[in-house]
């Protein structure tokens, strides 16, 4: 029996096929060799694999690693080594907060010229980790970039870690650039970058290298704007919470809006695009005709997408003019701020994540017996609600759509006395 339908809509991100490398010597490693999911490192109704003083590998430096990293800390291990092919630097968990705080704040869209402070805050928190710290600061320094006066973070993955700071200050933790050449019976034998061979002692290797997402069902199949073709009839998410560049985030960026936005945040801009698309043809046509100039033409494919291409499209929507999807986008914004600060206030955050870090560190303090550190994160003054309502933000960008053909309102910027009117609004 064979179904035609109108529109096919993918929604599988890139969970679909676990990387996993064979290695050498498998056979002879007397160990627990696992892929660092959940379910290998925990198993159900069984003792995790990471027991106290064990000697630990993780292969690899995402955010499955940094998961992997607190889990073998909060079993006692003695020595956790990550072994990659270059370093990443995790966000502190108080960057994804402010991020998750500030994206959604609609003032920040258009009333750029405020976004300063906001980055100075978020930069900051990454700076109190590397201040407290030992090694992080000459480790993750590079992820920090002065550009056109300011400094700019280069985001690399969505790792989000408080206590792989803590290990690395601690020396529990150590980060080695190389490869996995094989196994022994209880060691990992790496050639390091510059072509030293190591031998590092190992009771748990942990293969933590992502997902390949299968894009068969789409290989070859040009898309109009990246995630969505034939007229929006068929999209995507494919490989949206994929890394396969870095992403230079930051007010003088490319994309100027607050530092993250989130799988969750990209997936419902898909969504929204998609459903206007559904109801009305034309809104989707006026998207594309509007933005499809501005894309590169290998990110007409499936298999080419990534993060930072969902970011850029994001963007794209916004600066688009179309009222429709972007009034809808503002309204799921508007909503998830408010919810930010009523259920999660900055200082029940803050005090959430300092409970965490005091007993990690007793650990930590205990098992080396060096002195305990406190929480590095000093959080700013209370974050300010949204003083404008929904329908005022909605009503201005419509007005700015149709009046002043400008694309969004952040091209307000350049008109200095607009901006001290949005700010007054605002």
């Amino acid at each position: 029996m064979t179904d035609v339908f109108h529109s096919v809509h993918i929604r599988t991100g890139s969970l679909s096929r676990l990387n996993r490398r064979t290695l050498v010597g498998e056979e002879l490693f007397r160990g627990s060799l696992i892929t660092g999911t959940s379910n290998d490192a925990n198993p159900s109704g069984q003792k995790s694999v990471y027991q106290k003083n064990s000697s630990v590998v993780i292969v690899g430096f995402g955010s499955f690693a940094a998961e992997n990293v607190r889990s073998a800390v909060e079993g006692g291990a003695k020595s956790i080594t990550i072994v990659c092919r270059r370093v990443k630097t995790p966000w502190v968990r108080a960057m994804g907060y402010l991020a998750a705080i500030h994206n959604t704040r609609l003032k920040n869209a258009f009333v750029p010229s405020d976004l300063d402070s906001v980055w100075d805050d978020f930069m900051s928190s990454q700076e109190d980790f590397f201040a407290a710290c030992n090694g992080a600061r000459e480790l993750f320094q590079h992820s920090v970039i002065d550009y056109e006066g300011r400094k700019h973070f280069s985001m690399q993955s969505g790792a989000n870690s408080d206590v792989l700071y803590a290990a690395l200050h601690y020396g529990v933790l150590k980060i080695v650039v190389g490869e996995v050449t094989s196994l022994a019976s209880g060691a990992v034998n790496v050639l390091t970058k510059d072509g030293t061979h190591l031998e590092i002692p190992a009771d748990v290797v942990a293969q933590c290298l992502g997902f390949t997402c299968d894009t068969r069902l789409l290989d070859g199949i040009p898309l109009v704007n990246g995630f969505f073709g034939y007229d929006g009839r068929l999209t995507h998410n494919i490989n949206l919470d994929h890394f396969e560049r870095d992403l230079m985030l930051g007010p003088r960026a490319r994309v100027p809006l607050p530092p993250l936005i989130s799988y969750g945040i990209l997936s419902d801009v898909v969504d929204a695009l998609t459903l206007q698309a559904v109801l009305d043809m034309n809104v989707y046509r006026a998207f594309a005709n509007r933005s499809i100039n501005e894309m590169y033409r290998e990110t007409l494919f499936a298999q080419e997408m990534d993060y930072k291409q969902g970011v850029l499209i994001m963007y794209r929507i916004f600066t688009s003019g179309l009222s429709p999807v972007v009034r809808e986008l503002m309204a799921q914004f508007y909503s998830r701020h408010e919810s930010y600060l009523k259920k999660l206030n900055i200082d029940t955050f803050h005090a959430f994540c300092k409970k965490e870090w005091d007993e990690q560190v007793k650990a930590l303090s205990e098992g080396t017996g060096k002195p305990r550190i406190e929480y590095p994160w000093q959080p700013p003054k209370p974050l300010p609600k949204q003083s404008a309502s929904l329908a005022c933000y909605q009503s201005i960008y419509t007005v700015a759509s149709w009046t002043t053909g400008v694309r969004f309102a952040l091209e307000l910027s350049k008109l200095g006395c607009m901006q001290g009117i949005l700010r007054a609004i605002m």
